[in-house]
């Protein structure tokens, strides 16, 4: 008798073999896994972009970052009192960044009273959120006197140095030609009312 027929002849060891079996293949697929990297649930794009050792847009250094007005809003009033050096605005100036800023960036508004053709850029203090993505002032004195009733254009600036820049420009473009990687955000135009 042959040890084939032994071992299927008998049902105790014809059971014991189909397990050493079974573990010997289970161990030495294991052992090829891991030796090629583990399966993965990420889509050959995420294996890809983890491989290369790729970071997400939001938090690369290099990946242009772009501010927003979100306060005072297109369209919305904001109430002026004039003052010895300007004007005291009575409302929420508040500038979102889509990524965080680096410390040492400058943070600042510039503001045009309609029809007029002076730009003045001011770097406030602001109060600033835990990521440096949201940057609020309360209320501010503004660098010109605006007309009441009127209107008044405001652009939110970002720099890495606000000493480059003076207080009064004739455009936009002028205040960008300032330094090479100065970001402006769009304007919004509120209408101005005495207090």
């Amino acid at each position: 008798m042959t040890w084939k027929e032994r071992i299927e002849s008998n049902i105790f060891w014809f059971s014991s073999s189909l397990v050493i079996l079974g573990f010997v293949a289970g161990f030495s697929a294991q052992a090829v896994l891991a030796a090629n990297g583990s399966p993965s649930t990420e889509t050959p794009w995420q294996q890809t972009a983890t491989n290369a050792g790729w970071i997400p847009k939001g938090e690369c250094s290099a990946y242009p970052v772009t501010i927003s007005v979100t306060a005072p809003g297109t369209g919305a009033t904001v109430s002026v009192q004039q003052v010895r050096l300007g004007s005291y605005a009575s409302t929420d100036f508040v500038i979102q960044a889509t990524r965080p800023l680096p410390e040492q960036s400058s943070v600042g508004l510039i503001f045009n009273e309609g029809g007029d053709a002076n730009f003045y850029v001011t770097f406030p203090s602001w109060e600033i959120d835990d990521k440096r993505q949201i940057f609020r002032r309360d209320d501010m004195v503004l660098p010109l006197q605006p007309s009441v009733p009127g209107s008044l254009n405001v652009w939110a600036v970002i720099a890495d140095d606000q000493r480059k820049f003076g207080t009064v420009y004739s455009s936009i473009e002028q205040i960008m030609a300032s330094a090479p990687d100065v970001i402006i955000s769009s304007g919004v135009s509120v209408a101005t009312r005495g207090r």
